[in-house]
């Protein structure tokens, strides 16, 4: 049992390192499909990657030395059905109708470890049944794939990591397993009807994903400035002979990259494509033309980064006083942003939208089964 709970504690203290790699593409997942991160959502998402992880954990930790699994000669796998009830009994003293006789039967290490291994796929079946919504024969299905993995990985030895297993493949297991995530499914279906079903969380993330949020518009931009500065790179390595600076040449590629991208795909840049934005006329919501959309966005990337990067790579070699030039910039740049995060707020809108006279708005199609 200490063994178990020391997992149990790794896979807690591993959770954060796993969920922030998963979070960037699963942000970009929901704003692309929903166009916004619904709370409930989260938790239940969040909760299902600990749980799986948490299996994973206790099914192959902890990892013995390769000098250990070397020397092994334990038998590769246990095939024979119900061998735990024999295992139960084996060593019992003492008569059936006794009740010491079937309490003992119960503190015995093969009896806990099969209730264990229930225990363990019951949220399987739950999440199945809930949150994805299958049938009962799909979870009994699914679960049992699950538990086949893992047993298929501890024969395994980790898929190849280990020359041979140094945990057993029990047919015990699996039996014990889909059990498990049967019985899941049958508490959830039993008790789903006083839970947030999955249809209103959808529908609830529609309903937020028609509004233009502040985090979203930060999403979608900071990935075309990634995905601009990659290219910027590559140019810079690839054509040494460019008469720009890298960041002179990282500002150019940002407006001209996202305008062009903008301007193929009707108002959508790279990373508004992919959190579901669109600029369109700000009066009424229709195509918007080129020049619009180029003016927008090179105002938007032009102030933005267009500034920071002038302080960092020109400031200090102007011919007039850099400290007043470099103070100035930075106090417009401050309102710059102050009032984008203001209008963001109160009007959905921002300072390019207002100077271009368009608008970022969502681009999500709601399915009819979720209005």
């Amino acid at each position: 049992m200490s063994t178990y709970i020391s997992v149990i504690k790794d896979s807690f203290f591993f959770f954060p390192a796993v969920a922030f790699v998963f979070t960037i593409p699963y942000i970009l997942w929901n704003y692309h499909k929903y166009g916004s991160i619904w709370s409930l959502r989260i938790v239940v998402v969040y909760s299902l990657l600990l749980y799986v992880m948490t299996v994973l954990f206790l099914t192959a930790l902890p990892l013995p030395s390769f000098e250990y699994v070397s020397n092994l000669k334990m038998a590769r796998a246990q095939l024979v059905p119900f061998n735990f009830v024999h295992d139960i009994f084996k060593n019992l003293n003492g008569s059936p109708d006794s009740l010491q006789y079937w309490i003992a039967a119960i503190k015995t290490k093969a009896f806990k470890e099969y209730v264990f291994n229930i225990l363990m796929c019951m949220p399987f079946g739950m999440y199945l049944r809930y949150y994805f919504k299958q049938s009962l024969p799909r979870c009994i299905l699914y679960t049992f794939l699950f538990s086949l993995f893992i047993e298929t990985t501890q024969l395994t030895g980790l898929w190849g990591i280990y020359p041979r297993n140094y945990r057993l493949f029990d047919v015990d297991d699996l039996i014990s397993n889909t059990l498990g995530g049967f019985l899941g499914a049958l508490i959830v279906s039993w008790i789903g009807r006083w839970l947030p079903s999955r249809h209103r969380m959808d529908r609830n993330s529609f309903e937020r994903g028609r509004t233009v949020s502040l985090l979203r518009r930060s999403v979608a931009m900071g990935i075309d400035l990634y995905a601009c500065f990659l290219i910027s790179l590559w140019l810079d390595r690839t054509f040494p002979q460019i008469p720009f600076s890298l960041t002179k040449l990282y500002m150019l590629v940002c407006i001209g990259c996202t305008t062009l991208f903008a301007t193929i795909f009707r108002g959508q840049s790279l990373g508004m494509m992919l959190t579901s934005l669109k600029i369109v006329n700000s009066k009424t919501h229709g195509k918007a033309s080129v020049l619009a959309i180029f003016f927008h966005l090179a105002l938007q990337y032009g102030i933005a980064i267009g500034i920071p990067l002038f302080l960092v790579d020109e400031s200090g070699h102007l011919p007039w006083n850099p400290f007043l030039v470099s103070t100035v910039l930075c106090y417009f740049y401050m309102a710059f942003m102050i009032c984008s995060v203001i209008l963001c707020f109160t009007r959905r809108q921002s300072i390019p939208g207002l100077l271009s006279r368009t608008i970022v708005i969502s681009d999500i199609q709601i399915p009819a089964r979720s209005q």
